[in-house]
């Protein structure tokens, strides 16, 4: 039986919705209990940038924390709006059948491009704001994991620098319906692989027994994204939130969670010697970091040097 809370984090659904019907996003909200954390899911106030122009040569994101002014309004006859806001086409885009098993009443269109975000210096702890968390009735502030933040997004394609990082691949997924005056194309896929390492602080997480999407041994990282800069996120991720129970101490970071590996196999088990939680320092390699209509925000890293801070 699990001895601890640990975030999981409940993923945005994100719709595109076509030119001449607005091109608003629509978001869930999700909620935590005493019993299973979760993610939280805010409403970003975007700037997005006009990229409708595809460059040819790798660009440099590496200090791309800001977008530029609200671009011009797209033209009417785009298909549907990408998350920077720039007009998307059907015919841009590469049909994809694979895994059109999956897909009823529709097909899918992938781009050779996919969409992030940097993290945020959004970070809190129970150990400097006690007001994080209720530890009587196991409740988060509603207002701290809650904030409203301004996201950007910003478009990457293979050959970019990202940070410390440089683009491996990249691609963007969504669903054709076939019957388009009933449905809306939506967001089945976003993936950006990168390569390269960084260093960075957080909390480590170790399941002591099997449990939805981890195995025993399986460990999942929340980056403190005060602690680098820079740090790669998923264009959809927002404030994430995790409680220890058993330690007393609650967290809330604008980061998402990356799977980092088995503890058995990263041979760290006496991080663990207190419990399912640690402070740790990871340099992590090669970070993938994305979004699945299946698997919903997910981010993997491998751990190339690791550091206990408690």
């Amino acid at each position: 039986m699990k001895k601890s809370i640990f975030a999981i984090f409940l993923a945005l659904a994100v719709t595109l919705t076509a030119c001449n019907n607005g091109g608003t996003e629509e978001q869930t909200d999700s909620q935590s209990t005493p019993q299973e954390s979760s993610q939280s899911e805010t409403s970003p106030t975007e700037e997005s940038s006009d990229s409708s122009s595809q460059s040819e040569n790798p660009t440099d994101t590496s200090s791309q924390t800001e977008q530029s002014a609200e671009p011009a309004p797209p033209p009417e006859d785009c298909d549907f709006l990408f998350p920077d806001g720039s007009a998307g086409y059907y015919a841009d885009g590469n049909s994809d059948d694979t895994e059109g098993f999956l897909i009823k009443d529709g097909f899918l269109v992938q781009y050779d491009f996919a969409f992030m975000r940097y993290a945020l210096p959004y970070y809190y702890d129970t150990d400097t704001a006690p007001e994080l968390y209720d530890f009587e009735i196991y409740e988060f502030n509603e207002d701290m994991i809650n904030p409203e933040l301004d996201y950007k997004y910003f478009k990457v394609q293979k050959g970019d620098k990202v940070g410390p990082f440089t683009v491996k691949d990249a691609w963007y997924k969504l669903i054709h319906y076939n019957d388009e005056t009933e449905n809306d194309p939506s967001l089945f896929e976003c993936v950006v692989e990168l390569e390269g390492s960084v260093t960075v602080d957080g909390i480590l997480y170790c399941a002591f027994e099997d449990e939805y999407a981890l195995a025993q041994g399986d460990m999942d990282f929340y980056p403190d994204p005060t602690s680098c800069e820079n740090l790669p996120l998923p264009f959809n991720s927002h404030v994430t939130y995790v409680c220890d129970i058993q330690g007393e101490k609650a967290y809330a970071m604008d980061s998402d969670f990356y799977h980092v590996g088995n503890v058995n196999d990263v041979g760290i088990q006496d991080y663990f010697s207190d419990g399912q939680y640690a402070k740790v320092r990871l340099t992590l390699k090669d970070p993938k970091i994305g979004y699945s209509d299946q698997f919903h925000s997910r981010c993997e890293a491998q751990i190339t040097n690791a550091e206990h801070l408690d």
